[in-house]
């Protein structure tokens, strides 16, 4: 098969010397033909040869000439040219060689040198196509890798640079030769940078580590890499640059969000050991589809974080239903939660969808739960676990997608061993328990919720801007709040519409709150400070007793470094035999 054969073209004016090589090449080699100079270059549009036989003697133009002119175009360039002729003359021969030939042959031939010779040539210039081949594939990778390419000196100068790496330094390859790379570096890493140089000459193998760096461009664009690099030898190593750039902004941006989501939640929830508790819990959670049961006393803000935790929710976009369970008629409950058909009961006119159906894609939440009666919870029951609501009077089922939060004051574990809740609703409703701390365990937050509270109502009743007065902040922290947020909200709402100064002060909130017979009355002499400071001793006491005097773990539950726990106890000096006593 000649498929896979070298071709060879035979350019000569002879139609013997013609033939004669036909028959010493045409079994090995395919052939092509040329009687003079302008016929080859014909030729040579069509087809290209491997090697070509190229007789000097000519008429026209001769081979010196057609040889020169093949050299000259670069499609051609590199395929290699032997002469034949019959003149023995040195400079024939000299000028073969000078205008671009490989090799010589003589004429008549002999059939052994002529295979020979082009079988030499013809190996030579296929291992120089693999060698082009695998420069020209190298070149390639070095130009169009992802990762930037320096060879650098002790100076960190550049001597060699890819194309890539030229583009992330906002340059060119000609303008950063010689350019030192520390240059691009910013002064914060710098020092890193020049160490990590340093010890790549130093060991002559190069670091382990792959230090990210923080660079700026021509442009003053900001660049951060990864580096890794080796040493070539003694005065030259070679660095890579791992464009790190999207995924550092990605990062920052993540936790900047993070920083603003944890602000946010703390500028809604308080700044209290025990509300950094619940702001550190409410964003994990809210990403979850957990049923949720909130425990805590009328009043704490029940409603709101759950509200709230719908807000951070990926369904945030779909209702929130608020069903308060208590305030439900005992005969209309079931209606009202699951819906009923049209003709179900008396006075059931229409078709009417039930709290679960129209929070379907959101979240319901159900208040007072604890006020559910018995024979309605195994419904709730297929409500969670097949996700379908079966209205009254209906024996098809309507699906539903949506999240339960609950909320009770009471202590529904109680309920559940006094047989007056289902034990199996209390574990499929308690996936995630977040237990609300009433506001006189949260005494730091009177303060941040009074003036929250004040912002708003002055907003909502149109009155400029107000204050309230250091004495006043801790007359309101000497109180026990029994109704919590919703009381300190409702005297606050109070004592602005009847406030006459931009000032408000103890008399404009005794009018409404007398704290006279309160046991926080009892550190009336006592200053705003003080006041905290023994708030704070309490709080950290109880933790640690709680944690069976383990104080790591008291730490962790009050949302502190260890640290920091144990500097609190130094600086109020307390031992751990003095707990029992002091609490």
């Amino acid at each position: 098969m000649l498929e896979n054969k070298h071709r060879i073209l035979i350019v000569d004016d002879e139609p013997g010397n013609r033939q004669m090589l036909r028959q010493i090449l045409m079994d090995r080699y395919k052939l092509s033909f040329a009687t003079d100079g302008v016929g080859t270059l014909e030729v040579m549009s069509s087809v290209r040869p491997d090697i070509i036989l190229l007789d000097i003697m000519m008429p026209g133009m001769d081979g010196y000439e057609v040889c020169r002119r093949l050299k000259a175009a670069p499609v051609t360039a590199d395929i290699p040219v032997i002469f034949i002729s019959a003149l023995t003359d040195i400079n024939k021969k000299v000028n073969a060689f000078n205008s671009g030939g490989v090799d010589y042959i003589c004429k008549p031939f002999q059939k052994d040198e002529v295979l020979a010779r082009v079988k030499i040539h013809l190996n030579l210039y296929s291992l120089q196509r693999e060698l082009k081949d695998s420069k020209d594939k190298y070149i390639w990778l070095y130009e169009s890798t992802p990762v930037g390419y320096f060879a650098i000196n002790k100076k960190t100068e550049i001597v060699e640079v890819n194309l890539k790496g030229a583009d992330m330094l906002g340059s060119n390859k000609q303008d950063l030769t010689t350019q030192s790379l520390s240059m691009f570096v910013k002064d914060e890493d710098r020092k890193a940078f020049n160490e990590y140089i340093e010890g790549i000459f130093a060991d002559n193998k190069g670091s382990q580590m792959r230090p990210e760096i923080a660079m700026s461009t021509l442009k003053g664009q900001d660049l951060w890499v990864t580096l890794e690099g080796a040493a070539v030898n003694s005065d030259i190593c070679l660095v890579v640059l791992i464009d790190i750039t999207s995924e550092k902004k990605l990062a920052n941006e993540v936790h900047r969000l993070q920083w603003v989501l944890d602000s946010s939640v703390e500028n809604v929830l308080g700044k209290s050991p025990a509300a950094r508790a619940i702001c550190k819990d409410i964003p994990r959670v809210a990403q979850s589809d957990l049923s949720i049961i909130l425990l805590g006393e009328t009043g704490c803000g029940k409603s709101f974080i759950a509200e709230f935790i719908h807000t951070l929710s990926n369904r945030s976009r779909n209702p929130f239903v608020k069903v308060d369970i208590g305030a439900l008629s005992e005969k209309l409950i079931e209606s009202e939660l699951f819906g009923h058909e049209k003709g179900a009961f008396t006075g059931a006119d229409i078709r009417k969808k039930g709290f679960f159906e129209v929070s379907s894609g959101g979240t319901i939440f159900l208040d007072e739960i604890h006020n559910i009666p018995l024979y309605l919870q195994s419904k709730i029951l297929t409500v969670i676990d097949d996700r379908k609501v079966y209205p009254v009077g209906s024996t098809r089922a309507v699906d539903v997608d949506l999240r339960i939060i609950c909320a009770s004051n009471a202590d529904i574990y109680q309920l559940v061993e006094q047989c007056k809740f289902r034990n199996d609703l209390y574990y499929r409703l308690n996936e995630f328990p977040l237990a609300i701390p009433p506001l006189r365990d949260r005494l730091e937050d009177i303060s941040f919720y009074a003036q929250k509270f004040l912002n708003d109502t002055r907003y909502e009743l149109g009155r400029p801007l107000l204050y309230m007065t250091d004495d006043a902040i801790e007359y309101l922290m000497r109180y026990e709040w029994p109704g919590n947020i919703r009381e300190l909200r409702n005297l606050i709402k109070r004592v602005v519409l009847f406030c006459t100064t931009d000032a408000i002060s103890i008399d404009d909130i005794s009018c409404f709150l007398d704290v006279a017979n309160n046991t926080a009355d009892k550190t009336r002499h006592l200053s705003l400070k003080e006041i905290m400071e023994r708030k704070e001793i309490k709080t950290i006491i109880a933790a640690i007793e709680e944690a069976d005097g383990n104080k790591a773990n008291a730490a962790s539950m009050l949302g502190i470094s260890y640290s920091w726990l144990v500097r609190r106890l130094k600086r109020y000096g307390i031992a751990d035999k003095d707990m029992t006593h002091r609490s």
